[in-house]
């Protein structure tokens, strides 16, 4: 199987940290897009590279295939693929947000370093949104407890046995975002890019691909003809505008309402915290 540089040959690496694309084996197909895309961004010359797969096996070059030993819920198979890594810090990277364009790559390894050397437990590498508490270094602020989703999983650096000990096994992935944001507020340290050190797509919504973002990886040379998923229709995609347009309109309430008013929106789980 073909290896990763070994990263005492690489001149610029985030030590103590790996890189795990999160997927399926039925999603493999859109992982294989985002992780031709980290290849050509050369994020993924920074790291050790991670795939977490079901049963497949592919032979992708530069990422280790990992394999779930149980299936279960987004949370419990995410800690198996976890519990086979060994560094302290982890960059997850969902398989259905392709990057587009990232930062400069020293400023990517710089701001990733100092976050691990400063023994952080999160970062956002996007504002999305951006945190509100004291600033850790330039271009990295606190999220307080209390700022919504504080456990976004979106480009989100992890030191690992706290990700371990936040995850619910129960729980999807939205709900860990939502539920697990709730759990966080008892630890600190958590923090968000001033920056936007990634622009990305979402490639697929609910199993459904976003015509939009599969236009934009077209239009970028990037084929996407291997993704045998239905495309959102026109009603779905109006729905989906509407969802971003409130996202928007949240982004600009003050933030210490935000978590208490998206929650109760009617289109969030309701698991047992």
């Amino acid at each position: 199987m073909n290896t990763a540089t070994p990263l005492a040959q690489r001149s610029s690496v985030v030590e103590g940290c790996d890189l795990l694309v999160s997927s399926a084996d039925k999603c493999l197909a859109e992982a294989e897009i985002t992780i031709g895309q980290l290849k050509r961004l050369g994020v993924s010359s920074l790291f050790d590279c991670h795939l977490l797969l079901g049963e497949r096996k592919p032979d992708i070059e530069g990422f280790r295939v990992l394999n779930r030993r149980v299936p279960g819920t987004w949370s419990s198979e995410l800690r198996d693929g976890l519990l086979q890594l060994h560094k302290p810090y982890v960059l997850l990277w969902l398989d259905d947000f392709t990057p587009l364009d990232v930062a400069p790559l020293p400023l990517i390894q710089q701001t990733i370093s100092r976050f691990i050397q400063c023994e952080g437990n999160y970062l956002r590498l996007n504002p999305t949104p951006a945190g509100h508490g004291a600033e850790l270094f330039p271009g990295v602020r606190e999220i307080l407890p209390g700022e919504i989703y504080r456990t976004s999983t979106v480009y989100s650096v992890w030191r690992r046995d706290l990700l371990l000990a936040l995850l619910n096994d129960a729980e999807t992935a939205w709900q860990f975002e939502f539920v697990g944001s709730v759990r966080s507020d008892s630890h600190l340290r958590f923090y968000a890019s001033t920056r936007r050190l990634v622009s990305f797509v979402n490639l697929v919504i609910k199993g459904l691909v976003d015509p939009r973002a599969e236009l934009t990886l077209k239009a970028r040379g990037v084929r996407v003809e291997g993704i045998k998923r239905p495309r959102m229709n026109r009603t779905q995609l109006a729905r989906q505008r509407l969802l971003d347009t409130r996202a928007r309109v949240l982004s600009l309430l003050p933030w210490r309402i935000r978590r208490a008013l998206r929650n109760g929106f009617s289109t969030n789980p309701r698991p047992n915290a």
